[in-house]
């Protein structure tokens, strides 16, 4: 009884020992146990006995390589004349070169103490042996873990505990004694699965479930905790690029802003990846430029400049060339005819026909319902034909009338009031229907002409004077549509 009393207090004690150990080691587990099993004296004696041992055990798992255990057991060595109790107290070193989730296959080598107590000596034994003491041991051996569970397990092991002492059998020689011993256990292991050794935010019972390593806080090794991954992000924590757009998912979570489970974020039609490496896009907006044509579009159909509105840099957006004015967003001047798009769209001429572009100087300013005085358009003395030196003037007015094909005129004949007025009205009529045949016979459609003869109405200076009247003999040209 008095053995068993030490043996439970020595128990107690290893336990204390331990304890604080595993509670403040982060990244380690406590179990806890109790084994059977046998020892048989391996001393001076050719007659030992087989006896039962007990032993109890409290161990820290550092990881899938290593582990640490403190026990203490009890046991017997005797050969029937001579019997001794023994208590071992061991720390012990485990290793095991498999890294398994469920067996722990070992070797293992240690050092302790051992109290023995002498409870029958045999007729001629020494009378002055120590029957009770305390010796040095050096445990090894090996063994097997299998994990049932998380906590449950079953510990095999078998091993020699060589003393320095000669006690434990002193009937013959003078060499120390050991003793063989094995046992099996089971073993329980505390909070199993609810610690998070790697502060990845999942418990170890999570990561196990889940097949991702318990040990390591990105399994992936894409920048994101296992935790983030499961928990926020929703992506997959054993691939690093959860969407195979090219990108990382750490790097679209804390870097580019991309959704990592998408490979087109803004859904342009173009992945992420090409947006951010290839093009220089934005990734989160399908129009990075706010033209009004998507990124896709600008590189797929019209091969425009996505991060640039103006391709072509002439005024217009390409979306305004594309879908209003059927120009060429790559290209200032989409007719070759010198004036450029904007300018075209401006002045009201056709971006799309060279025909029209006549620069100002070729033109006259026009406005609806503003007559314009043709200065330069002069006739002989009473007759109304088109003189060669009026024909400058008239060819802009010609260009005018080609460059807006839709624009309508009348042509309008002043005389001074020299003469009749029935003849001046004659003549500013005819002189009004010369200029409309020069036009049209030039291309321009009669319908857009009318001529009106007014005679000498309407003066614009006096008429009696030399240059006066010289100025009252004109021609307008007044836009009406």
């Amino acid at each position: 009884m008095k053995v068993i009393s030490r043996f439970i207090v020595l128990s107690i004690i290893c336990i204390a020992w331990l304890f604080p150990l595993s509670v403040y080691a982060e990244d380690a587990e406590l179990e806890i146990g109790i084994g059977v099993g046998g020892a048989f004296g391996l001393n001076e004696s050719e007659d030992n006995d087989f006896k039962p041992a007990f032993r109890a055990m409290i161990g820290t798992k550092w990881s899938e390589h290593f582990q640490t255990e403190l026990g203490a057991g009890y046991t017997q060595n005797g050969d029937g004349e001579f019997e001794v109790n023994l208590i071992p107290i061991d720390v012990r070193m485990k290793y095991s070169p498999l890294k398994s989730e469920t067996i722990f296959p070992y070797l293992y080598a240690g050092f302790g103490a051992l109290y023995f107590e002498v409870t029958e000596i045999p007729e001629g034994g020494p009378p002055n042996m120590d029957v009770t003491d305390w010796t040095g041991i050096i445990p090894f051996g090996i063994g097997v873990q299998y994990y049932f569970t998380d906590q449950i397990s079953l510990d095999v092991c078998a091993g020699d505990y060589f003393s320095f002492s000669d006690v434990l059998n002193p009937l013959n020689g003078d060499e120390d004694d050991s003793f063989l011993g094995f046992t099996v256990g089971v073993k329980y292991t505390l909070d199993s699965g609810n610690k998070d050794r790697d502060g990845d935010g999942l418990i170890d019972k999570e990561e196990k479930a889940l097949g991702t390593d318990k040990r390591n806080p990105d399994t992936d090794g894409d920048g994101l905790l296992d935790g983030q991954e499961v928990n926020q992000t929703l992506t997959d924590p054993f691939i690093t690029d959860s969407d195979g757009d090219g990108l990382g998912d750490g790097e679209e979570v804390n870097a580019t802003m991309t959704d990592p489970n998408k490979t087109d974020t803004d859904g342009d039609g173009l992945s992420d990846y090409d947006e951010l490496k290839v093009h220089m896009t934005s990734p989160l907006t399908p129009d990075s430029d706010g033209d009004g044509l998507s990124d896709s579009d600008e590189i797929l159909t019209y091969t425009t400049d996505p991060n640039n509105a103006d391709t072509d840099n002439d005024g217009l957006t390409d979306a305004q060339e594309i879908n209003d004015y059927l120009t060429d967003p790559k290209l200032e001047d989409t007719d070759g005819g010198s004036i450029p798009d904007l300018e075209e769209v401006d002045r009201g001429t056709d971006p799309l026909n060279p025909d029209d572009d006549f620069k100002e100087e070729e033109m006259i300013q026009v406005e609806v319902g503003t007559p314009i005085i043709l200065e330069g358009v002069v006739f002989n003395s009473g007759k109304a034909d088109v003189l060669t030196e009026s024909e400058e003037v008239l060819t802009k007015v010609l260009n005018t009338l080609v460059a807006y094909p839709e624009m309508k005129v009348r042509i309008d004949g002043y005389t001074d009031n020299t003469g009749s007025h029935k003849l001046n009205m004659r003549l500013s009529q005819s002189r009004a229907d010369a200029i409309r045949d020069w036009l049209i016979g030039l291309g321009i459609d009669s319908a857009r002409l009318s001529a009106v003869g007014n005679g000498p109405d309407n003066p614009v200076a006096p008429n009696d004077t030399k240059e006066g009247r010289a100025k009252n003999r004109r021609i307008e040209f007044v836009p009406i549509d």
